[in-house]
């Protein structure tokens, strides 16, 4: 499938051109020149975009980031389950 246009990306997502470059920039969306910007990528604005309203600065964390997982360091781990019944 084709993805889509920067112009047309932003406009689902509902932010301007630029938010998508900075994002992309950030290494929290990927885009090919060939291919595109995802569904995914689009859906991805929209939950950074919450989590900014929420106060949380999106150069701290690239969780969203498929280049690589290992940056995450920690937050990639399952989290510790309780031993207690």
């Amino acid at each position: 499938m084709a993805g889509y246009s920067l112009e047309i990306a932003a406009d689902r997502a509902g932010v301007e051109p630029g938010e998508m470059t900075r994002l992309t920039e950030l290494g929290i969306l990927t885009s090919d020149a060939d291919v595109g910007y995802s569904d995914a990528d689009v859906r991805r604005v929209q939950v950074v975009r919450a989590l900014e309203r929420a106060g949380l600065e999106p150069r701290a964390w690239r969780i969203f980031s498929d280049e690589d997982p290992s940056r995450c360091g920690s937050w990639t781990r399952p989290a510790r389950t309780s031993s207690r019944p």
